[in-house]
This record gives structure tokens, sequence and C-alpha cells, in this order.
């Protein structure tokens, strides 16, 4: 985002973001809500949201945070120096560069690629169960882009060993886009194209796209919209958190500044 100065009536109506986040306030690190999949778009990043997640840990816990970035630039010294602006301490704080070792894979061997890639996929899960602290928060960011690194079914594997009872003393984060699933781009065209940057064509209209059904797998499902006005100094888009069980709803607008991110809640309660 690009950042715009606070006004003092924003300040005096806002709470940090960690704090408005009542699934997590209410029920403590025990909880039970242990599956939680964030959901953004082209116009709204959501990886604020990963990095408050984190801060809701205190800094003197002990087992570590596992952060797996999939994206080219979401390297370890970016994403450590977001969280320390943030008020996290690097401590215990790991950050695994998938795109980084997958993309080594694939360009410095001409064969065997597959097998290779599963053999990385295998070896970082053997890494991550040996621990003799287990990570606290496991975090992939993002699932989307882990697709188009590993393919779908490698994807989907490896999201599910992580929700197996393997790991079932750590809190999966998923971050993801559902750019590709949105009816509005379907409904630009009759015919079910879709335009990629390059201005390649692909057909749509039997496109089955898995990470919808990723809800199915959440305790909690995050989704941050973009502001239907636009960007303001008030807020620069929407949070909207679903709890599957009970299926309560809560809306909080949200403001990101050099200072962290600001919290208003709009509405809580059932659907």
């Amino acid at each position: 985002h690009k950042y715009h100065p606070v006004s003092s009536d924003m300040i005096m109506n806002s709470v940090p973001l960690v704090d408005a986040l009542s699934f997590l306030n209410q029920r403590g690190e025990d909880d039970s809500l242990r599956r939680i999949f964030i959901f953004d778009s082209i116009q709204t990043d959501a990886r604020f949201l990963l990095h408050t997640l984190v801060l809701s840990r205190s800094n003197a816990e002990e087992q570590p945070v596992v952060w797996l970035s999939c994206s080219p630039t979401g390297t370890e010294r970016n994403i450590k120096l977001a969280s320390k602006r943030m008020g996290r301490s690097d401590k215990h704080f790991n950050v695994i560069h998938l795109a980084a070792g997958i993309s080594k894979i694939i360009l410095e061997n001409e064969y065997n690629v597959e097998e290779m890639m599963e053999d990385y996929i295998k070896t970082l899960l053997y890494k991550l169960r040996q621990d003799e602290m287990r990570p606290a928060i496991i975090i992939i960011d993002d699932i989307s882009i882990l697709v188009g690194l590993i393919g779908n079914d490698r994807a989907y594997a490896l999201l599910q060993c992580f929700l197996s009872p393997a790991f079932q003393s750590s809190k999966i984060v998923v971050r993801g886009s559902l750019d590709w699933d949105q009816s509005v781009l379907l409904k630009s065209n009759s015919k079910g194209y879709w335009l990629d940057g390059l201005n390649n064509e692909y057909d749509t209209s039997n496109e089955y796209v898995w990470e919808r059904g990723l809800v199915e797998l959440a305790d909690v499902v995050i989704d941050v919209l973009p502001l239907e006005s636009g960007f303001s100094r008030e807020a620069h888009g929407r949070i909207v958190i679903t709890e599957s069980m009970s299926q309560n709803r809560e809306v909080i607008n949200y403001c990101c500044n050099d200072h962290g991110v600001r919290a208003i809640r709009m509405r809580h309660g059932g659907k």
C-alpha cells in the first residue's frame, strides 16, 4: 500500500489491529482455532495480517515461528525487517525461502527435477517434525504462488501434511489469492476467458480452482478486501473474519502506517 498520514481522529477512534482480532484475544493460545486461512487480492496485499498474527505471540515465547515464503520478494531480510518495524523480535523466527530453494533446483538440474523437488519437500517436513520444539505457528505465504512453483498436487499434499496430527500443536496460517476465481473476471468476458499480464488468453470456463475448497478446511477464514470507495486517509481496506464452527462474523476497517496497522471495528456478530 501507499501509506497516507493518519489523522488524529483516526488514532483516537481506532486500536492496534492485534487488539481488534477477537478470535485471538478471547480464546488465547490454547484455542481450537488452529487453521487460519487468509484470502486477499491484487488490490489488497494481506501480508501485514501475517505479521500481526506473529505479533500476537509474546516475544518471550520460546517456540519458533516458521515462515515459508513462496514469493521472490519475500526474502528472510525483508520479512524480518517488516516484523521488527511492527515490534516483533526476530528471535525464534525462522524464514524459509521456498521460492529460492525450488528455483535453484530447477535452474541447476536438467534431469530428475521432479524427484529432487519431492526430496526437497520431504526434507523440509522431516526437519520441521524433528525439531525439539515444534513451531508454534507455520505460515505459508502464499499457497497460490506455491501452486505455480510445485504444482497443484504437491501443494495440496504439503498443506495436508501441515494439517495432519503430526503438526497438531502448531497453528497453521495460510495466505492465498482468489483473483483467478473472482466472478468479475469471468463476467467481463462472456466466453469465459482470462487475460494475464502479457495478454495471453486462458479458457477458464471449465477451470476448477481448488483454493476455493480451502474454506472447508479452515477454522477461521479472513478475507482482506478493498473498499468500494477506494483508499482514504482513514481506511485502506476491510477485513472480514468468519469462524467456521460458530459462523460468527466480524468486520473491521484497517489502516496501515509506518508504525503498524490500526483497526476500526465496524460490525461483530452472526451472519
